[in-house]
């Protein structure tokens, strides 16, 4: 892989998002910032509008506690962002969708723009990479050697020295650190419980205590953060289960379609959709839910849904969502037992996400919700923070870091950053 030098040193000069430094109060407590590592799985690695970018990496919660950091002594902060904002290919913004009937709204569409080949480059040698932000990474994948070759996201990250992400913690020798792992309970999820499978609960402890084990050999502070209900997220719930409205000709075409079936029945008017559920096809219920992934068109012009039974990587049904929520609550049990093992801050995900569900967030005459689009706090994907939710989540961490080492980071200010960018 070609190498080249992409590494930037994170300044407080980004325009309105530097600590405000003017309090001579600022202090590190019994902290040791100067060499502050972040190492993220998808949620915590800038990845937003479907992609991983350079604007949104800059400003995602980890690079935004650094600049938060300098007051209170962080020394060098490198990484390796991507080149510009198309990342990969796969970023999306608001814009005119035109479906398959001819019938146009405003929706997530492909930016269109060509992919810059220098954002598949991997760094120079011998520099030490402090902000690591992996979309798939499991705490498992911190050992594999042949990461690159199933993740390109960690492929670009990869370097002479570097053979698997741990090797990052080792060069870096962090005097404070966050971690947030997200994708153990993630990556099964947005596969619709299919081809992926949740981590069990034994090699997540195992592993995370490997990684603890190592970073605590240098560092003397850091925080965990436990990983959210993501079924509330507008990523599960934009698309109703029984969005399929039929005239009643339509109706009884497909009651003789499956005229064998007792699990289907239609009639005018709302009906939930059909899904493929093992060897049986059987209509949705009220708790299972559609992914934002979903191929619409195919939907309103072909059927899918209807004729043919949506596919299980489309659909969380009742008992994979169960299986996920036992996981999770396991997972962040097993976060919440090894950060008092060593001693650590943790960050609450879900306190966040509740007030941001409930009554959001009052700021400066701003007002954060979880709304979609609008509320600011969810990215276009509606399931990763937008860079004003990342300024929340970085102000969890700071809070976290604050009360358990006594000291007094300042916070950085969420109006100063982005949300969704709305079309003229």
């Amino acid at each position: 892989m070609k190498k080249i030098s992409l590494f930037i040193i994170v300044a407080a000069a980004f325009a309105g998002c530097g600590p405000e430094l003017s309090d001579p109060g600022f202090s590190s407590g019994n902290l040791d910032a100067n060499r502050y590592l972040t190492m993220n799985a998808t949620m915590g690695s800038g990845f937003q509008d479907f992609e991983l970018y350079v604007t949104a990496e800059t400003n995602s919660y980890g690079a935004i506690m650094a600049r938060q950091l300098e007051s209170v002594g962080r020394g060098e902060f490198n990484t390796h962002y991507m080149v510009d904002d198309v990342g990969f290919g796969k970023r999306r913004e608001l814009g005119t969708s035109v479906d398959c009937n001819g019938d146009s709204s405003l929706a997530p569409v492909l930016m269109g723009t060509p992919v810059n080949s220098q954002n598949f480059n991997s760094p120079q040698d011998s520099a030490v990479i402090h902000q690591i932000g992996i979309p798939g990474l499991r705490v498992a994948d911190m050992f594999n050697s042949n990461l690159d070759q199933a993740n390109p996201y960690y492929g670009r990250m990869q370097y002479s020295g570097i053979e698997k992400p741990l090797d990052f913690i080792i060069q870096a020798k962090a005097s404070l650190f966050t971690l947030w792992f997200t994708d153990d309970v993630l990556n099964y999820s947005l596969a619709g419980g299919t081809g992926s499978s949740l981590t069990a609960e034994a090699d997540f402890e195992a592993n995370l205590d490997s990684v603890l084990n190592r970073l605590t050999i240098t560092a003397t502070g850091g925080a965990l953060a436990t990983i959210p209900d993501f079924m509330n997220y507008p990523y599960f719930n934009l698309i109703p289960g029984d969005a399929l409205v039929l005239t009643q000709d339509q109706a009884d075409m497909l009651n003789l379609l499956y005229i064998l079936n007792p699990e289907v029945s239609f009639q005018e008017g709302p009906n939930y959709f059909v899904i493929q559920d093992g060897n049986t096809q059987r209509h949705m219920t009220s708790e299972e839910r559609l992914m934002l992934s979903l191929n619409l068109d195919s939907v309103k012009c072909e059927q899918y849904g209807s004729a043919t039974p949506f596919a299980d990587v489309d659909v969380l049904t009742e008992a994979e969502i169960s299986e996920i929520q036992d996981r999770r609550i396991a997972l962040n049990n097993i976060i919440r037992a090894k950060a008092d093992e060593y001693k650590l801050a943790v960050v609450e995900m879900d306190e966040l996400m509740l007030t941001l569900f409930n009554e959001g967030i009052q700021t400066d005459g701003i007002s954060i919700s979880a709304d979609f689009v609008t509320g600011g706090f969810f990215s276009l994907d509606g399931l990763n923070p937008s860079q004003r939710g990342h300024a929340l989540i970085a102000n969890e961490f700071i809070e976290a870091l604050n009360t358990k080492y006594q000291a007094k980071i300042p916070l950085a200010n969420p109006v100063n950053f982005p949300s969704v960018f709305l079309p003229n």
